[in-house]
């Protein structure tokens, strides 16, 4: 019992705030692991745009290089040699009618099947090279008919390379029928 007239004393308070060096420290430390997490979704969102640039640079290849096999292996007028004939015309491709018409082939933005540049591929090219090859030797360009042509598509979006696709035509044999 407490006498009458006397003070009480309270006992100190054992509970305390947080200091100021305690706050910097839980902000200091939650920064570092926002920052992480941040590095975390920033490469993620690189790796998403990575994976669709070569996803689409492997469609635009593969799409011109069905359009070029396509073609008659060898010029249906005459002519032996890689590259364009006085008939066709070096920038329309429309003109060209075998696969090594396509030697040195290059267009930016890439056109579509008539020839008309696609305004949605700004930022994007395609070249194509066409040479003689060997079965044992597909690396290696010939400078003579072999009766192998090796067709190779590169894509590039801003300067980088992004795919290249390659595809042998082999010449067909003449069957003679009696």
């Amino acid at each position: 019992m407490i006498a009458k007239g006397a003070s009480v004393r309270r006992a100190a308070n054992t509970t305390r705030g947080m200091t100021l060096i305690e706050v910097v420290l839980a902000m200091v430390v939650l920064g570092m692991l926002l920052g992480s997490v941040a590095q975390g979704v920033s490469l993620s969102i690189r790796m998403q745009r990575s994976t669709a640039e070569r996803v689409r640079g492997e469609l635009l290849a593969t799409d011109l290089l069905e359009w070029i096999v396509a073609l008659p292996y060898s010029d249906p007028d005459a002519g032996t040699d890689i590259g364009h004939d006085a008939m066709e015309l070096p920038g329309d491709r429309t003109s060209f009618d075998d696969i090594d018409d396509f030697d040195g082939w290059h267009e930016s933005p890439p056109q579509d099947a008539d020839g008309v540049a696609r305004g949605d591929l700004v930022g994007w090219a395609r070249t194509v090279a066409v040479e003689w090859v060997t079965l044992g030797a597909i690396d290696s360009p010939q400078v003579a008919e072999t009766g192998i042509k090796k067709v190779t598509v590169t894509v590039t979006y801003l300067d980088k390379k992004i795919a290249t696709i390659d595809r042998l035509r082999f010449q067909a044999a003449s069957v003679m029928v009696e």
